[in-house]
């Protein structure tokens, strides 16, 4: 019986060794897809979310993140960007269970993989601060953001396209699992992104922009909820920021301005900057601002109207 149940444990053993070395063969191969440098956005990001998913279990299989938190650290030291780098490449080996190389990725591969780690890979990988070379990093914050919005103001549409695609998730994300991580410098770096491009010329990249003002504001009100900001400053930062916008970028600042109205009272937008609604009127014969205008215009005066009494709407007419 003692030789049948080695036997047994020998097969068992032998069948989880070919498991494991099927894993690695994917994902070898799936990395070679990453690293190809032609293939559409749709075949890396399917791509990258198998991967992540495969990876992300065999590192819970040695209980640890340390190798996940390895990959994403050495993806950064290789990410040619003008911001500051996290991590020194020469600190760390480039591989992880010692058999997986981490190539040189290509942006579109990078903001792929990204994505993939913020849907696939585990809370405690992206909501905490790990120990890289003495220094606290946090993957949400420190790797992603930084290397994300990066891409969003790069001259290929392609690559911004996808990098607004993956700040999505980013948001989405963060507002889920970590939701003190929307700093007020993240807010204001978003905010600033998100106003550029509404009225960039590729509808593929002005469609993103309004769900993902919609997404800020979503964090803004669960940091309110949370006790993690005040009503006031937030929402008064938020509309000083869209009043005090270059007159180039007049047409988003009516369009995030009539999508902050449901969330704010028409009155207290109204008390806040009693020249707005002369601005929008001045605004409102511009061809180039007319539609956002007149769009915000008769949101705001029948938001007024329900919320006023008639003596106040006199008294304001007047």
């Amino acid at each position: 019986r003692s030789s049948d149940l080695l036997q047994d444990f020998e097969l068992v053993d032998s069948e989880l060794s070919r498991a494991k070395q099927s894993v690695r063969e994917v994902l070898v191969g799936l990395l070679v897809i990453l690293d190809h440098p032609t293939l559409f956005k749709d075949i890396l990001t399917q791509s990258a979310l198998v991967f992540v998913s495969l990876l992300s279990a065999a590192a819970e299989s040695s209980s640890t993140n340390e190798q996940l938190i390895r990959f994403i650290t050495v993806l950064a030291a290789k990410d040619q960007l003008p911001h500051k780098q996290i991590v020194s490449e020469s600190t760390h080996r480039d591989t992880i269970f010692d058999w997986l190389e981490v190539p040189n990725l290509l942006p579109m591969a990078l903001l792929a993989l990204y994505r993939g780690f913020l849907i696939y890979g585990p809370v405690s990988l992206l909501d905490s601060a790990h120990q890289i070379n003495s220094t606290p990093v946090m993957i949400l914050t420190d790797v992603m953001f930084p290397s994300i919005t990066a891409r969003c103001e790069d001259a290929d549409p392609n690559l911004r396209l996808c990098a607004f695609q993956a700040l999505h998730v980013w948001l989405s994300r963060v507002e889920i699992i970590c939701p003190s991580a929307f700093t007020i410098d993240i807010t204001n770096r978003t905010l600033d992104l998100i106003i550029r491009n509404w009225e960039h010329p590729s509808k593929m990249i002005s469609n993103q922009i309004e769900p993902l003002f919609q997404l800020v504001i979503s964090a803004l009100k669960n940091l309110i909820g949370q006790g993690l900001a005040s009503t006031d400053n937030i929402w008064n930062n938020l509309l000083n920021r869209l009043v005090n916008l270059p007159y180039r970028n007049r047409k988003g600042k009516f369009n995030a301005m009539y999508a902050l109205l449901p969330t704010v009272s028409a009155s207290w937008l109204h008390k806040s900057q009693p020249d707005l609604i002369h601005h929008i009127i001045e605004c409102s014969t511009d061809p180039y601002t007319s539609a956002a205008a007149s769009q915000l215009l008769d949101s705001l005066l029948r938001r007024l109207k329900s919320e006023l009494g008639p003596e106040q709407i006199t008294l304001w007419r007047n």
